[in-house]
């Protein structure tokens, strides 16, 4: 089982490497060293690197939205394999914010830590029961977050490479 998001497909298509590799260098704008954009270019689908049989992309969104997948994929004849993860960034606040709501979770659990509010007795709910839950909850809310919004630019990005790519079946991994 994995924690993180990510989706692995392959595009089959009838061209060859080189029409690919023509059509992705069309899209896709030359990832710059500082990036001063701060809209969506105008002519270009996507932005980053495309190599000789290999790409690394992200799409272009207004303002650059966190959550659209980093694009590998791998063009080989008939078919170019794709798999579209998180970001390096948002994988590592995705760690950072677990281990903080983790730690709380630990931290509510361990005894004499947890403070006993008088309208939590008045309520009668268990003062360590409702401290214990909020970091949890914290947790599943930011994950869901995430990985809602990841799906959602992944189908977004999908729906683009395969019109780009004039695909005629898509097999999914």
């Amino acid at each position: 089982m994995n924690f993180l998001p990510y989706e692995k497909f392959t595009i089959q298509t009838n061209k060859s490497v080189a029409t690919v590799e023509s059509i992705m260098k069309d899209n896709v704008e030359p990832k710059l060293f500082i990036d001063t954009t701060l809209g969506p270019s105008i002519s270009k689908d996507f932005y980053g690197v495309v190599g000789s049989d290999c790409f690394e992309i992200k799409p272009i969104t207004w303002m650059r939205n966190s959550f659209v997948p980093s694009i590998k994929g791998k063009i080989k004849i008939g078919q170019v394999d794709i798999k579209m993860m998180l970001s390096r960034d948002i994988v590592a606040f995705i760690v950072a914010f677990s281990a903080f709501c983790l730690f709380f979770f630990v931290l509510c659990l361990l005894p004499g830590t947890v403070v006993e509010s008088k309208s939590l007795i008045e309520l009668h709910l268990n003062p360590n029961l409702f401290m214990t839950s909020i970091p949890i909850i914290m947790l599943i809310f930011s994950y869901s977050l995430t990985y809602v919004s990841f799906k959602y630019e992944t189908k977004k990005s999908k729906k683009i490479l395969i019109g780009m790519l004039g695909v005629y079946n898509t097999l999914s991994i």
